[in-house]
């Protein structure tokens, strides 16, 4: 495979799933989808099932469909600040970024305050040359097309030349059709039956790239 750049989904792939910090933004998600729609918890999960199908990111559905007009608000209320409570510090993922010889990205459907909060304590911020996150491609986030090319024409490299890191089978999909590469990240094993490169840990990237 020949790869001059990485771009890394940042949640539940730069860490592991079973952080239980994606269990604490589908909580708070919930929680804000609930009391803005002044729905029960259950029925305003189902909705978000559905909807979640037609769009990139709850945050899409309730802007287009629900009039939400502030999604600092929603940013707020879904991303817990304290990720140090979730998150331990991984020095080998520090040492798998500095080693491979590979450009790197972050592109991840959070906002950048997020972003930056895990990439700090994970210690590898400065490891990667962008964070190209939900408001840069105007709160619009993977599958989107726009956002896989705004982070292309920023890096200055084609689909073919990158690799796409991502724990959603959906958002590889989208960016193979545009040519490039992909790597599932699937710690649980929830994704069998893809047709998609895998690994269970972001540890194993290396085992690709050779």
């Amino acid at each position: 495979m020949q790869i001059s750049y990485i771009l890394f989904d940042l949640d539940d792939t730069l860490y592991p799933s079973s952080s239980g910090l994606a269990l604490a933004f589908k909580e708070n998600i919930l929680s804000f989808v609930s009391d803005y729609l002044k729905l029960p918890v259950e029925e305003a999960e189902a909705v978000r099932k559905v909807k979640r199908k037609e769009y990139g990111t709850t945050l899409e559905w309730l802007q287009k469909e629900k009039g939400l007009e502030n999604p600092d608000s929603y940013f707020e209320a879904i991303h817990p600040k304290d990720v140090g409570r979730y998150l331990k510090k991984d020095p080998v993922l520090v040492e798998l970024i500095k080693r491979i010889p590979q450009r790197t990205s972050i592109l991840t459907n959070s906002p950048m305050e997020h972003a930056v909060r895990v990439s700090e304590f994970l210690e590898i911020r400065h490891l990667m040359e962008h964070i190209f996150d939900l408001r840069s491609n105007s709160m619009l986030g993977k599958p989107d097309w726009g956002a896989y090319k705004r982070a292309l024409d920023t890096i200055r490299c084609r689909p073919e030349e990158v690799l796409f890191v991502d724990d959603m089978p959906r958002y590889l999909y989208a960016f193979r059709e545009m040519g490039g590469h992909v790597l599932l990240v699937d710690e649980s094993g929830r994704h069998k039956g893809t047709d998609l490169d895998t690994v269970t840990s972001i540890h194993q990237i290396e085992t690709v790239l050779r």
